[in-house]
């Protein structure tokens, strides 16, 4: 019993330890009022991350007839950001801060 208590403490010491040398925040959450919806991003590692976000999309088109359609359409979309200059931001004394960087990303709707 004791050892499995010490080997579970010594686990949570390392991912504690393991979490804090991350650039980017481990969670967040953010609200979008322009196009309803909301977005949900989370570090995977030390530069990166996955974003989800659940929302509502505006669609205006032209039909054959040059009739304007348009309509709201609900959306989900992933994306995986791999943020590439924190060093120099950081360098120049500069907010890194909710992952206040440049990033490239792969994304899926």
């Amino acid at each position: 019993m004791k050892s499995s208590l010490v080997l579970i403490s010594l686990l949570l010491i390392s991912l504690a330890s393991a979490q804090s040398d991350k650039n980017v925040e481990d969670h967040q959450f953010k609200i979008n009022f322009l196009f309803p919806g909301i977005i949900y991003e989370v570090g995977i590692q030390k530069n990166s991350t996955l974003k989800f976000k659940l929302g509502t999309a505006f669609v205006l088109g032209l039909n054959s007839e040059s009739d304007v359609d348009f309509g709201f359409f609900p959306f989900v979309e992933t994306q995986y950001r791999r943020y590439y200059n924190f060093n120099r931001r950081l360098k120049k004394v500069k907010n890194i801060e909710s992952n206040t960087a440049n990033y490239v990303g792969l994304t899926t709707v």
